[in-house]
């Protein structure tokens, strides 16, 4: 709601008795130099750079709950999976990964942190949501 000001000030605001249902079609200017500046930021996000992955030092375990086996996994194999696949089910800690990008984020969180070594749990959808 920062685009537009103060709910209170809105017309959509005082026409439907105190609750906002949208947006007008114009913002107004508070607020609005300030995201612009945050949107031109030339700060690095975890994100740039996702395509490349190949500065990472730390290890994927890629467990596998079906037949209970693991070893560790390269990112140009992670790459490879099947991402749209909604029938497996890939977890790190409590996260689920949904993309190779997101895997790539998560990852370098990790390292940030110092963790040299991450385990990726992956299973049918079913098993995991059955507890498995």
């Amino acid at each position: 709601m920062w685009s537009h000001g103060v709910c209170a000030e809105c017309d959509l605001f005082k026409g439907r008795g105190g609750q906002c249902s949208g947006y007008p079609d114009t913002p107004k200017d508070q607020g609005t130099e300030i995201f612009q500046t945050l949107l031109g930021s030339t700060q690095p996000t975890a994100h740039e750079g996702a395509e490349a992955g190949s500065e990472l030092k730390i290890r994927l375990k890629l467990v596998d709950k079906e037949d209970g086996t693991s070893r560790i996994c390269g990112l140009d194999e992670a790459k490879t999976w099947d991402w749209s696949n909604p029938e497996i089910m890939r977890v790190i800690g409590d996260f689920q990964i949904t993309s190779f990008e997101q895997l790539l984020f998560m990852l370098r969180e990790k390292e940030e942190k110092g963790i040299q070594e991450v385990t990726l749990m992956e299973a049918p959808r079913f098993m995991m949501l059955a507890g498995g």
